[in-house]
């Protein structure tokens, strides 16, 4: 089995440090000694509970038996992941800035979380500080810091500022911002760059946006929609519409109008989400994995992260090259194979040649796909600065009812670029499920 609680860190606005899920939550791992010159954070991370999770994965048992059952992000046939924690590298730290949420979604906790959970609303500006200056005095290395919790992190009163500290004291790490969007951008946001933003908009109407993001308005989320594009995006920025499918906003009328109103505004995707509680949509679910009708090349079907609970994921996986022309490059960031006949591919392709434009990839059964790179990542620009084209990433969903969940498989990948009938380079991947 596997779980994210070995390459994560979650930290709520109280200062306390949990696991890191909605159910999980209830699991408090340590709080830092915010009264003392020095808050012993490195100390929580080789403590009594987290030695307890490492020898209970070692041994292949949960290590919190009727917790871990109900967790969205555990892999029940997943391979142990690697313990980044004890090789300094923390893959996402989740930030709850603030707990404090104008919005009342039917199936939140933050009500409850309000009323009866000790301590401040908004994380203390000087706590946060202080938790990123040990992580980089200890020699942590933090890929992602991700400002989202129970609350709305654009509640802080000092948003931006947490941000500006972030990029002070961890000036490598990317930062991504989960918002409803119901504020201003310029006043919460303004001049500060944020890697990648995700807007949750659930509708394209107000009423059927009301009907879950109850008190949200419609047009206050699309326009911090619009600032985010506008800011962000020039600057290299990923600015994501997510759009999660209920009973009350999947008709075809609608969700085409998403899309016209994503395109209009120039977001870099729209995730259409098959969702879970007492909303969801019957017409478009994670069971029968059908596409809502899709008109524009940035639409992504996503799943909640529940429903792969027996799906099976290989992470940062490079494709072997060979070189018959340009020189180029496939890097895996994650390929996951659901249960439902799907499979989930993010990486990206690139070349010191600006002609490269799309992944052809071949599936077991003799069907094709054409994946084209439209995503930026400044991120492989910095890590080969011969690669000239920023817009390299992908990150689809692939029907592949031929691919057996209980074999070895292999996928035949290779690099095309425009105007040329064949394929530069070929890659295969082999995959053991």
């Amino acid at each position: 089995m596997n779980c994210e609680i070995l390459r994560t860190l979650y930290l709520k606005a109280n200062g306390e440090i949990v696991c890191n899920d909605d159910y999980g939550e209830q699991v408090s791992l340590g709080t830092p000694a915010y009264d003392r010159p020095r808050l012993g954070l490195i100390r929580i991370l080789e403590n009594e509970k987290y030695g307890h999770i490492r020898s209970s994965f070692a041994a292949g048992q949960m290590p919190w038996p009727g917790v871990c059952e109900h967790c969205a992000l555990l892999r029940m046939h997943e391979p142990a992941g690697v313990d980044l924690l004890a090789e300094k590298v923390i893959d996402k730290f989740q930030i709850e800035a603030s707990l404090a949420c104008a919005l009342r979604c039917p199936d939140c906790a933050n009500g409850t979380q309000l009323r009866e959970r000790p301590g401040p609303v908004h994380l203390p500006e000087e706590w946060y500080r202080r938790i990123l200056t040990e992580l980089a005095e200890a020699g942590f290395r933090v890929s992602w810091i991700e400002f989202c919790g129970q609350g709305e992190p654009l509640n802080h009163p000092e948003f931006a500022r947490l941000v500006e500290i972030t990029r002070e004291i961890l000036p490598e790490t990317r930062i991504r911002l989960i918002t409803n969007g119901n504020h201003s951008f310029m006043r919460k946001v303004g001049s500060v760059f944020i890697d990648e933003t995700i807007v949750s908009i659930d509708g394209a109407r107000q009423q059927s946006y009301a009907a879950y993001r109850v008190n949200g308005q419609l047009d206050r989320a699309l326009k911090f929609l619009a600032g985010s594009c506008d800011t962000q995006i020039p600057r290299g920025g990923n600015v994501i519409w997510k759009y999660i499918l209920f009973s009350t906003n999947d008709s075809d009328e609608e969700l085409r109008a998403a899309q016209d109103m994503a395109a209009e505004l120039g977001v870099t995707r729209l995730w259409f989400v098959h969702g879970h509680g007492r909303m969801v949509s019957s017409r478009f679910t994670f069971a029968n994995a059908l596409s809502p009708p899709v008109t524009q090349p940035f639409v992504k079907v996503e799943s909640h992260p529940s429903y792969n609970n027996r799906s099976v994921s290989l992470n940062n996986v490079g494709l072997a090259e060979h070189h018959n022309g340009p020189e180029a490059q496939i890097w895996l960031d994650r390929v996951v194979i659901h249960e439902n006949g799907t499979m989930t591919l993010s990486g990206w392709a690139n070349s010191a040649d600006t002609r490269l434009e799309s992944v052809g990839l071949g599936l077991p059964d003799g069907d094709r796909v054409e994946i084209p790179l439209e995503i930026a990542r400044p991120d492989v620009i910095a890590a080969f600065p011969s690669y000239v084209r920023e817009a390299c990433g992908f990150d689809v969903l692939i029907k592949t009812p031929g691919l057996d969940r209980s074999s070895r498989q292999r996928l035949a990948f290779d690099v095309r670029f425009r105007g040329a009938a064949a394929a530069r380079l070929s890659c295969d991947l082999e995959l053991t499920i």
